[in-house]
């Protein structure tokens, strides 16, 4: 997507690669089922989405978010929101988020998976480090985001288009999970929209989460309430649509 993000989690990094990847630009401004581009269960694409949840989810989350790049040299990350009132040094309703980012990518280890392999197909990563930050979040905050998150992903449905869809390029994938325990999770589509479509300024805001988490404290009161604003203005258009 269009959003720069701040990469490495203790790691030294590279920048991000600038959009998701380019078809023709299309109203089709909504995050789509993870079945539109590659199958989840067999071959490569799948036991490196396995590996990429496996390594990253190290919380439980009422909000995630995965970026997976489609340069070999740049590495995933991920963010992940969710409530623990037990936690030390938490903010009040005890919302927290932790950023985790491998040292390499783990497309590296999971490439030359046969293409009929199972999902479950063990992988090994020698040498890899997860870099991990966490950090408290006001309650506002934290659910402003799981409404705006909730109400993506509740728009979430296939591309009414026909679009050629090239297999490079980042993938950012969406989860939330609702007030009933129902987790709904949808993708970017891999077409070009504009800057200000609501697609590129969810993707924004889940930047402006892994920045909280990874910048200094001092900044994340500014932060919070950026995030806020952003949340509240992309939910505002949403509910006009």
């Amino acid at each position: 997507m269009n959003s720069p993000r701040k990469l490495k989690v203790g790691f030294v990094g590279l920048a991000l690669i600038g959009c998701t990847s380019i078809c023709a630009a299309t109203t089709d401004d909504h995050l789509v089922p993870l079945l539109d581009y590659v199958p989840r269960h067999a071959g490569a694409p799948g036991v490196y989405d396995r590996l990429c949840r496996e390594k990253l989810f190290v919380t439980p989350g009422l909000v995630r978010f995965l970026e997976q790049p489609g340069i070999p040299r740049e590495t995933e990350i991920a963010v992940s929101m969710y409530r623990d009132i037990k936690k030390q040094n938490g903010m009040r309703g005890g919302y927290w988020l932790t950023v985790t980012e491998p040292s390499v990518s783990l497309w590296k280890f999971a490439r030359h998976v046969d293409g009929q392999a199972p999902i479950d197909t063990r992988v090994n990563t020698p040498g890899v480090r997860i870099g991990r930050k966490d950090a408290p979040i006001a309650e506002t905050t934290a659910v402003a985001v799981h409404e705006v998150w909730l109400a993506m992903l509740k728009r979430t449905k296939s591309l009414e288009g026909n679009y050629s869809i090239p297999l490079e390029g980042s993938t950012e994938t969406f989860w939330v999970t609702t007030s009933t325990g129902k987790t709904l999770v949808g993708q970017t589509p891999r077409i070009e929209l504009p800057k200000s479509s609501a697609t590129n300024s969810v993707v924004e805001i889940a930047h402006f989460l892994t920045n909280y988490c990874i910048d200094p404290p001092a900044q994340r009161a500014a932060k919070a309430l950026a995030i806020e604003a952003a949340a509240s203005s992309l939910q505002k258009r949403l509910m006009r649509n």
